[in-house]
């Protein structure tokens, strides 16, 4: 092979790097945490995986991740979230709070469950849904004596004390705290997390190159899972998209490029911790009902 002239010899003699192919699987399940099956406080976003022996023994030097599959079980909406409670204030009348209960929704069963939600707390203002020219949803209020007859109304973030703050007028992306006679409804996501990471501090000690982010918090993890359907999403009785994350979902997702993890052959796997985040960096706690989310990762070791 020629080079141009000039070219330096230790560039003239440099072939293509090849990975020796894994030679065993680290099976990982969240099921085979310590005390699962035997203790309601075990909480599979926070957990610790021991055995009387090694994990894994052997002189390996790279492992990575290959595969996930994620059991999704946990409500959009809840008090977990901050994102179930609704403030409105109805011009010349009162305000009224609704909280709505904790489950997991779409965006036209939110909206339904709102209105009737609100419309019961009181009998004097009727709470509907109608359509705008371009087929949007839209919330409207009408003294319920006079149909016919809207009243002006907004959505809070917070309430007249000032010490409660509610997530789910953003997140349905109305207008708050400015009087309408309707608010559409338009490009609504119901998701308080847009992503979860994955984490196993043991698994990342010793990589070398650290992960970064553009976000504030950063930390080496191992898979982010974004919540995102890899076909168009479906639509909900209004037309709104139905994302993941909204109803319960099992999928698996293969690694195409896993992250290598250089590893120090002479160095066992004993315990390990692993933990699940939310895209704000704090452990997902799905306490008291533990079952809410469950996984399994496979990850590839190699010998060279």
């Amino acid at each position: 092979m020629s080079f141009p002239v000039g070219t330096p010899l230790n560039q003239q003699n440099i072939g293509t790097t090849i990975r020796n192919p894994s030679t065993a699987n680290f099976l990982i399940s969240s099921s085979d945490r310590d005390g699962f099956g035997t203790a309601l406080t075990t909480n599979s976003a926070n957990f610790n995986i021991t055995k009387k022996s090694s994990l894994l023994n052997g002189f390996f030097t790279r492992i990575a991740p290959n595969e996930i599959v994620l059991d999704w079980c946990v409500d959009n909406v809840s008090a977990y979230w901050n994102n179930n409670l609704i403030y409105v204030d109805i011009s010349g009348g009162p305000q009224i709070s609704y909280q709505v209960p904790d489950g997991q929704y779409t965006a036209a069963a939110l909206m339904d469950v709102i209105v009737a939600g609100l419309t019961a707390k009181q009998a004097t203002y009727t709470f509907a849904l109608s359509s705008t020219t371009s087929g949007l949803k839209q919330f409207k209020c009408n003294l319920t004596a006079s149909p016919n007859t809207a009243t002006y109304f907004k959505f809070k973030t917070i309430s007249n004390t000032g010490l409660d703050v509610s997530q789910l007028p953003i997140q349905l992306n109305v207008l708050t705290n400015v009087l309408a006679l309707t608010f559409p409804v338009d490009c609504p996501k119901i998701l308080p997390t847009q992503y979860i990471d994955f984490v196993s501090p043991q698994l990342t000690t010793n990589q070398a190159l650290k992960d970064t982010s553009t976000a504030n918090i950063e930390q080496n993890i191992l898979f982010r899972w974004y919540f995102a359907w890899d076909v168009p999403e479906p639509t909900d009785a209004y037309g709104y998209p139905i994302y993941q994350g909204y109803k319960r979902f099992i999928q698996r997702r293969e690694i195409p490029f896993p992250k290598q993890i250089a590893w120090t052959p002479n160095q066992p796997i004993g315990q390990l911790t692993f933990q699940v985040l939310d895209d704000a960096g704090s452990i997902l706690d799905t306490l008291p009902t533990a079952t809410e989310l469950e996984w399994a990762m496979t990850m590839l070791v190699s010998e060279n």
